[in-house]
């Protein structure tokens, strides 16, 4: 039965995929998205509580039903991943592949639809399971299961708050202009503007092999590297991307950064630990 619905389930999400295309995050900025979340929590609470016993949340709080949603989410994210991801198609398979979500799965209806059922399933799964708390018996086992859904849950709900920002700088003069992926301009909070810039190079071909550059944030000198960035706060990162001349005379550079704003980062992190930290503990009361 469980399977029937299912399958029934994701064959009309992608019906509805043919017809809407994917899901704009952007619509679910705080505060709806937060409300979302809210409303994630405060109904599988009311439905265990008040339904708990009945077969329909029985069955989707089933270890069967956890089996099932990860097995379709682990597919589609390998027949996404084999895909070339935003690609453009006008006709022929890709057109339909597109059409079906699949050339831009992580906000395709059918998969936020599923990582939505597993966060709602996990909920169930912790709010039952407190029914009955024992400590030595559900500790690891509700630090696994409270883990991942927090963890999930700030993937989805802080996706629509995420923001990168590109911004030039260059010697001499400071910017606080920043561009969007849709170019739209944001001003930012406070100044940017390069102080010093290296390239380290290959000695056998010259092709570089590390850059660096320290910039100036409000006029406090910050060190960037590739993949090596600085953390303006809790929640914004400030990365070198890359680099160029000013044109094709001079041997000056300028520097592309980037501003990435994750509100969600550190609790979704902590999700995280939790689940590493239940796991380790169900590992060594189990003497594996």
């Amino acid at each position: 039965m469980q399977n029937k619905w299912l399958f029934t389930t994701i064959v009309v999400l992608l019906a509805l995929q043919g017809v809407f295309g994917n899901v704009d995050v952007r619509l679910f900025a705080f505060p709806v998205g937060f409300a979302l979340g809210m409303a994630a929590v405060v109904v599988p609470f009311v439905v265990e509580r008040e339904y708990g016993d009945k077969p329909w949340v029985k069955a989707f709080r089933s270890p069967r039903m956890a089996c099932q949603l990860l097995a379709v989410i682990a597919l589609w994210c390998i027949v996404g991943g084999s895909l070339p991801q935003g690609a453009e198609a006008t006709d022929g398979i890709m057109h339909v592949l597109r059409n079906l979500g699949f050339l831009d799965f992580t906000t395709s209806l059918p998969f936020v639809f599923l990582l939505v059922a597993l966060l709602l399933h996990l909920a169930i799964v912790v709010f039952h399971r407190l029914r009955t708390f024992r400590l030595r018996r559900d500790a690891s086992f509700l630090l696994i299961h409270f883990g991942l859904w927090l963890a999930l849950f700030c993937g989805i709900d802080g996706a629509a708050d995420t923001k990168e920002l590109r911004c030039a700088v260059v010697r001499g003069s400071a910017t606080q202009t920043a561009y969007d992926s849709d170019g739209r301009v944001t001003t930012l909070p406070y100044k940017l503007q390069l102080r010093d810039f290296s390239i380290e190079t290959n000695p056998a071909d010259g092709s570089p092999t590390q850059y660096s550059a320290t910039v100036l944030l409000d006029s406090v000198p910050v060190s960037l590297a590739v993949n090596s960035p600085y953390a303006i706060s809790l929640c914004e990162d400030l990365y070198l991307m890359s680099f160029d001349k000013t044109d094709s005379y001079a041997s000056d550079y300028y520097c592309i950064l980037q501003i990435t704003r994750q509100p969600a980062k550190y609790p979704m992190l902590a999700g995280i630990v939790l689940l590493l930290v239940g796991a380790v503990g169900r590992t060594v009361r189990l003497g594996i």
